[in-house]
């Protein structure tokens, strides 16, 4: 319901924006600009609530040394800098096999996170 009172207003706004421009075309253009301004946020919204990333985007190696693995990833397609850096990845084990030891380092501060990754990324985007 609210989706569609939206739209009604919007559209009256733009047909306000048209029967004004022979008194005020400056009010016309704000109520124009405004209107534009309006969908052009909501469009951003929708575009970046529908991200998902697949497997496909993290590159995961196995190393085996005696009876210890490591597991180390890439990503592929880099997480969006809105994505929170404390996202995690679930891995299944075979057969209910437990696994013993799990290192992953806790951030209390998160000025401490290394964001040299970030960084490049942004710099490599720019």
């Amino acid at each position: 319901m609210s989706v569609i009172l939206i739209m009604f207003i919007i559209f009256g706004l733009l047909v306000l924006a048209v029967k004004v421009w022979k008194k005020s075309k400056i009010l016309s253009l704000v109520l124009t600009v405004s209107v534009f301004l309006v969908l052009f946020f909501i469009g951003y919204v929708v575009y970046n609530s529908w991200y998902h990333t697949t497997p496909d985007s993290l590159k995961v190696t196995v190393q085996k040394e005696k009876q210890r693995y490591t597991i180390s990833g890439v990503w592929v397609k880099p997480l969006d800098a809105y994505r929170f850096d404390t996202d995690y990845i679930v891995l299944y084990v075979p057969n209910n096999t437990m696994v013993s030891n799990i290192k992953r380092n806790r951030y209390k501060n998160y000025n401490e996170i290394d964001v040299a990754g970030l960084k490049t990324a942004a710099q490599n985007y720019i």
